[in-house]
């Protein structure tokens, strides 16, 4: 999602955040793994800046948007979370995770593409083959909208 603002709104946006914790427990991230908690992630941004863009926690997000729809504050933490990752990529830093995802989806069309396992037993199961993702149309979109060659490495 393009999503662009500057990060001095993004971080007035979450001066109005109170610590109350509902964003954590929301976050379906967070409750399998605790050391990814939006809120502390709030407080990183708030403290060390634009350093905290180099954290990968920004990148846990699924984008369910549960934090969004409950906080009291009405802070859209989704939508910022977005923002802050454009700007990651922007300032040139991507998790070598993501980078891999990209070139998986390039490759399969799938950040997990099904294994021959998965693929046979819902053959069994006589459940519908899955659609093969049209290559040529996913590698052309991200030719359009991001060149692999500079795409960010994490390093």
């Amino acid at each position: 999602m393009a999503i662009s603002m500057s990060f001095e709104t993004i971080v007035s946006m979450l001066e109005t955040c109170y610590q109350c914790g509902t964003c954590a427990a929301s976050c379906p991230v967070f409750r399998a793994n605790n050391t990814k908690n939006p809120r502390k992630f709030i407080q990183e941004v708030l403290i060390k800046a634009q350093d905290a863009l180099k954290d990968d926690n920004i990148w846990m997000c699924t984008t369910c948007y549960r934090c969004e729809e409950r906080c009291p504050q009405g802070i859209p933490l989704t939508t910022l979370f977005f923002a802050l990752k454009n700007l990651s990529v922007k300032m040139g830093w991507v998790p070598p995770s993501v980078k891999k995802e990209w070139e998986t989806v390039k490759q399969f069309g799938f950040t997990a593409p099904p294994s021959q396992s998965i693929l046979k037993r819902r053959e069994k199961m006589g459940l519908p083959t899955l659609p093969k993702p049209d290559l040529t149309e996913i590698q052309t979109l991200m030719d359009l909208t991001h060149k692999e060659e500079e795409m960010p490495s994490g390093e």
